[in-house]
């Protein structure tokens, strides 16, 4: 595994052949493998699927790495539960060898007994946490960060962590990209593909790989 994508052998009746898919994870091995034993049982050969599955890029909103020539990692992932973060922070901590700053948010209107099970996850794998908003809706975007702030503190009781809370997200991650250090990576979670932040009386125009890339050319021109 490394941060760009997953190397891996598959054995089967049909025979073993070396893989390369340009994702990573556990998790997508076993999408890689979904979609490789159906078609190795249609008669397709190996040597197909390989080279398919090599040219297979970006999906919005899923392990999206951006690189505009930091020396740091940027990854945007639509990881927005407990278990999505454990997952995928879990994942990260293995192939990082910096620091692992991420900034995350809880959305408004939903379960708040989440929010601090979210961010005690958080905590838990990062070595930096911006908490932030992630669609407040209705609610006080203070009031979503200080639930999952409780999580979060937590975690910090137990083990070094660094702790800002961002409210405005495209702050968060400008702040997040000019603490990274050679190493370190970014990972902006919960919205993926989301293109907008819902408040309650409006919506605004927000992408978190959009506003990555533009704040990364702003940094690095």
């Amino acid at each position: 595994f490394t941060l760009d994508g997953t190397h891996f052998t598959v054995r089967s009746p049909w025979g073993s052949f070396p893989v390369t898919i340009a994702f990573s994870g556990q998790y997508s091995v076993y999408n890689a493998l979904a979609s490789i034993t159906p078609s190795l049982y249609s008669g397709i050969p190996a040597d197909t699927i390989v080279q398919a599955l090599a040219r297979t890029r970006r999906v919005p909103g899923r392990w999206e790495v951006i690189k505009n020539g930091q020396d740091f990692s940027v990854i945007v992932d639509f990881a927005h539960n407990w278990h999505g973060l454990e997952n995928t922070l879990s994942h990260l901590r293995k192939v990082t060898r910096g620091r692992v700053i991420t900034v995350f948010g809880c959305g408004g209107e939903r379960d708040r007994k989440k929010r601090p099970l979210m961010g005690e996850t958080v905590g838990c794998w990062s070595d930096v946490c911006i908490v932030t908003s992630d669609n407040p809706r209705g609610e006080e975007p203070a009031q979503t960060a200080s639930d999952a702030m409780e999580g979060v503190q937590r975690a910090a009781e137990a083990r070094p962590l660094e702790v800002q809370v961002i409210l405005d997200r495209r702050t968060a991650i400008q702040t997040a990209f000019e603490i990274a250090r050679a190493g370190d990576v970014v990972f902006l979670a919960g919205k993926g593909p989301e293109r907008y932040q819902a408040y309650r009386d409006k919506m605004i125009p927000h992408n978190d790989y959009d506003i990555a890339v533009e704040l990364l050319k702003e940094m690095y021109p």
